[in-house]
Formats: structure tokens, C-alpha cells, sequence
């Protein structure tokens, strides 16, 4: 539902596992050996413990395995909770996350509370006009269609869309995600032609941005999301080996 902060691989992450003369592994054991890690070594290491679960949370999230992505998250919000508060800006990106998770499980008032509550702590903290309230509003739009509030869903897509417009400008692609998501709840409605022109705003965009022959970065949704996600998880995790390694030196010689 929300989108990923998922930043490029590089290069070398990039390519084909089976050039890299078998030597590379897959991008799941890589998942796999990252979660195991969490909770073992990285325990000592809190700010990094975190950004790793949500990380593998996500990639999990994308790639629809939720099951695997939920107790990451889970232990995150908890983690967060007492590092920071609980009514701080990291419970409510947690919140968020674990939120984006119970909505896709079809949990509809699960994860409406958990947007709810994150909604209330980022306008406390961030105030009434960011894009992480246009987020949650979004979320908190795509709840009321799961529970089959159309009216409620319409409302709150469209005070989204304005504030995305108004803080990340017209031509964003949160914008345009959000029209995606209204064009769809307007043409459940029976509005078919504000559906279809608002339809025709989104494929104009893509088209203008991705060409008409190319989907952004390539492939499906999961190959993606898993190309990227592996990338940044490699880089996290090798920092966090090389700044053990340096760490234990004066005692390991």
C-alpha cells in the first residue's frame, strides 16, 4: 500500500546471480540470514536492529509474504516503543509499516487503528500538512474500500491527493498513486467518467515518465522490489560485519 524507502542497488547487486559464478546467494537466504540476524547479532545494536527488520519487513511485505513480515515489524514497534516513546515519529513509521501489513492480511480494523493512532502522533509531532499524513490518509482511504465504505474511501483519497499535491507538487508519483487508487474507488461508485479521465491522467503520466513500452525499473512488482530490497539489506548488513570486525580489533589480536 505505502511505498517502500528502498534506495537502488548498486551495480554489482544488480545483476544476474548466475554470472556471478554461483558465488552469490539468493536474494531470499540473503532475507532469511538477515532476519535471523536481527534478533542474534545485532541485539546490542538497536538504531541498526531497527532499520534492518523494517527493511526485511518491507521486502517481505512487497514480495506478500506477510507472515514473515509481521513479526519483524511487530518487534520493531516494540523496540521503538521503549528506545523512543510511545508517541514518537519511529512508532509511527512502525505503526505504519505493520499497519501497510494487517491491511493486506484483510485485517481492516487492525490496520485502521494502527493508521489511526500513527495519523494522530505524526500530526502531533510533524502537524497537519506533511506528506506522512497524506500517507496515512491514503492508508486510512484504502481501509474504508476493504470494509466497503466507498463514500468514506473517496473523502479521504481526495484530502490526500491535495495534500501530496500541495507538498510534493502535482507531478509527483505520490500524486499520481493516489489518483491510481481514486480512479479505482470512483469507478466502484458507478462515477465511470471522472474514473476514466482521472484513469487517463495516471497513463498519461506514466507514459510521460516511464515511455509507453517500459515499466518503471523493469519486470514485475515482487522482481523489483526484491532487486532492490536486496541491494540496500547486502550494503546494511556488510557495514554492520566491517564495523564489528573494527570494533573487536584491540581485543582479537
Amino acid at each position: 500500500m505505502s511505498s517502500s524507502a528502498i534506495t537502488s542497488p548498486t551495480p554489482a547487486l544488480a545483476s544476474d546471480p548466475a554470472q556471478a559464478q554461483g558465488k552469490e546467494r539468493t536474494a531470499r537466504q540473503l532475507l532469511e540470514d538477515g532476519a535471523l540476524r536481527v534478533e542474534t547479532e545485532l541485539k546490542d545494536q538497536p538504531e541498526v536492529q531497527s532499520e534492518v527488520s523494517r527493511l526485511i519487513g518491507r521486502v517481505y511485505h512487497d514480495l506478500g509474504e506477510y507472515e514473515r513480515a509481521e513479526p519483524l515489524l511487530h518487534a520493531d514497534l516494540d523496540r521503538r516503543r521503549k528506545l523512543d516513546g510511545p508517541r514518537s515519529v519511529p512508532v509511527a513509521e512502525s505503526l505504519a509499516a505493520l499497519g501497510d501489513v494487517r491491511y493486506e492480511q484483510a485485517r481492516f480494523d487492525e490496520a485502521g487503528a494502527m493508521y489511526e493512532e500513527a495519523l494522530s502522533i505524526e500530526r502531533e509531532k510533524r502537524g497537519d500538512r506533511s506528506p506522512q499524513v497524506a500517507q496515512l490518509l491514503s492508508g486510512l482511504a484504502a481501509v474504508s474500500r476493504g470494509r466497503g465504505d466507498l463514500a468514506r474511501a473517496e473523502e479521504l483519497e481526495r484530502r490526500s491527493l491535495a495534500l501530496y499535491v500541495e507538498t510534493k507538487g502535482d507531478d509527483s508519483l505520490e500524486a499520481t498513486e493516489v489518483r491510481d487508487s481514486l480512479a479505482t474507488t470512483l469507478a466502484q461508485r458507478s462515477h465511470l467518467g471522472e474514473a476514466a479521465a482521472m484513469a487517463g491522467t495516471v497513463a498519461n503520466w506514466h507514459e510521460g515518465h516511464d515511455g509507453p513500452d517500459h515499466p518503471p525499473l523493469g519486470g514485475t512488482e515482487g522482481e523489483r522490489t526484491l532487486l532492490l530490497g536486496r541491494g540496500r539489506l547486502r550494503e546494511r548488513l556488510a557495514h554492520t560485519a566491517h564495523e564489528d570486525e573494527r570494533q573487536c580489533e584491540p581485543q582479537c589480536r
